[in-house]
């Protein structure tokens, strides 16, 4: 099945975007790669959903600065 993800504040996902859709494993698990990108605070939304499923689930993803820069 269909997952897509989005990002509501900076930042992208492995195709360049702030959305992505990917398909589930055998398991019905989905994952996307997400980066943080300049200026982002401290705090990420993302949001995941499914056109199968009435549910949502809404990520805080916190961004930490390391010496290389964010993380």
């Amino acid at each position: 099945m269909p997952a897509t993800f989005t990002s509501f504040d900076l930042g992208t996902f492995g195709n360049g975007l702030s959305t992505i859709s990917v398909e589930a494993n055998e398991e019905g698990v989905a994952s996307a790669n997400f980066v943080a990108s300049g200026g982002v605070g401290t705090l990420v939304n993302l949001l995941a959903a499914s056109p199968v499923a009435a549910e949502r689930v809404e990520f805080r993803v916190r961004v930490l600065a390391s010496e290389e820069g964010v993380q």
